[in-house]
């Protein structure tokens, strides 16, 4: 089973729908969130991000396909942590 934290890449509504659904990003937004990224924290990982973008490009439709999306938005991480576990458990 694949989880997908959706709030990992939210900002505003650059999330994406698929079929009414939340779906994981697509490129063209993953790559704006990663260079306008500023948070001290994430500097050095910037550019390993963007050197495994086409990693994540082949990945996409296997992830759109198989991945469940949590959206994790303004969602508390006991309730993130709930919910992925409750998505493991019934698969």
């Amino acid at each position: 089973m694949i989880i997908w934290l959706n709030g990992t890449f939210r900002r505003g509504e650059d999330h994406h729908r698929e079929g009414g659904d939340l779906a994981p990003p697509g490129l063209p937004a993953l790559v704006e969130r990663i260079e306008t990224d500023t948070k001290p924290e994430s500097a050095d990982a910037k550019q390993w991000r963007l050197d495994h973008l086409t990693d994540y490009e082949r990945a996409l439709p296997w992830l759109r396909r198989e991945a469940q999306v949590v959206d994790t938005t303004g969602v508390l991480p006991a309730e993130v942590a709930e919910t992925v576990l409750r998505g493991v458990r019934t698969g």
